[in-house]
């Protein structure tokens, strides 16, 4: 829920054409999602989306706010449709990983050294 208020706050701010500045944690989290949104299909692989997808990747990678400025023009230059479709991708990814923040998985347990590493682990060095 909240990352749905969080997405929708970040959409009317750009609508408002106030600037997302990538240096927001938040705002880095949002364009994480949808990135990570754009990656599922069947929108992975479409043309359309390759210069949003580009710059995107971008900004994330080195925190770069002209793209990301870059990303949101082209996708406001994208159908209506595709748009709906993204956005639609991007409350599902953002709800997957407030689910997976909630219930992590359990760690493995330890494996116990077998063998030779255990005789290594066991022998004591003396002075």
């Amino acid at each position: 829920m909240r990352r749905d208020i969080l997405a929708a706050t970040l959409a009317a701010d750009a609508a408002k054409g106030r600037s997302l500045d990538i240096a927001d944690d938040t705002v880095y989290e949002a364009a994480r999602i949808l990135a990570a949104a754009l990656d599922e299909p069947p929108l992975r692989g479409n043309l359309a989306l390759r210069p949003v997808n580009r710059a995107l990747r971008q900004a994330l990678a080195l925190r770069l706010q002209g793209q990301l400025d870059f990303a949101a023009e082209a996708f406001d230059q994208l159908d209506p449709a595709m748009r709906r479709q993204i956005a639609d991708r991007a409350t599902a990814e953002a709800q997957r990983v407030a689910v997976a923040r909630r219930n992590p998985r359990p760690a493995p347990p330890a494996r116990q050294a077998t063998g030779l590493l255990q005789a290594l682990n066991a022998r004591r060095v003396e002075p």
